[in-house]
């Protein structure tokens, strides 16, 4: 898409398809703009969602599929190749590192977030390299 949100600016444009069909991506892009009129950066680069930080659940086992897409990241990742355009809200994550960026969280709990889900990870059998 051609949208933007800056924090710098606290402003943001997004163009959307008006269609119907539509409206789920587009509530998702306009919430993902928002975020960044409010600090939150970009949780992808090129196709790839960016791990821990663009999932919305990074210690799930196992990894892949997903079931939900940080706000950030845009899509949900169901595979290492593929990912899939939210359909609704109910898809939609807030993700830790996005919280710390907003200030909903602090740098202490997002640090221990991180920390116990990895060990917790290891402990419950996620074989799986992580990304």
């Amino acid at each position: 898409s051609d949208s933007y949100g800056s924090f710098r600016d606290h402003a943001g444009l997004v163009y959307v398809p008006t269609s119907l069909s539509d409206i789920p991506y587009n509530v998702a892009e306009i919430a993902h703009e928002l975020m960044h009129t409010f600090g939150a950066k970009d949780k992808y680069d090129g196709r790839d969602t960016i791990f821990p930080g663009g999932y919305a659940e990074p210690f799930r086992v196992p990894l892949l599929p997903q079931r939900f897409a940080e706000v950030m990241a845009g899509e949900i990742p169901l595979s290492p190749n593929r990912l899939r355009p939210v359909r609704g809200l109910d898809e939609l994550r807030v993700g830790h590192q996005t919280a710390l960026e907003i200030g909903w969280l602090d740098d202490d709990t997002v640090r221990r977030y991180y920390k116990e889900g990895q060990r917790e990870r290891r402990n419950h059998g996620g074989t799986e390299a992580l990304r």
